[in-house]
């Protein structure tokens, strides 16, 4: 969307032993800083009278120890 803010939308499935499965999926992340991220994501497929959903959130972050170069 732009630097800070992102998205995505997919849409995905499968075929086994005769019976097709399909799903949807979609989430948006932001980024306050160079070292971090927020994220949220949803999705579902109803498949053979089966519905299911998920939400998920979550947090993730850049951790760079300081070492020293010599010691590798």
């Amino acid at each position: 969307i732009d630097d800070a803010w992102g998205s995505f939308i997919e849409v995905y499935g499968d075929e086994k032993g005769g019976v097709d499965r399909i799903f949807a999926d979609f989430g948006f992340s932001y980024i306050p800083s160079k070292n971090l991220q927020w994220d949220i994501s949803a999705g579902g497929g109803k498949n053979q009278g089966v519905e299911d959903y998920f939400v998920s959130v979550g947090i993730s972050w850049r951790y760079l120890p300081a070492f020293d170069s010599a010691q590798i």
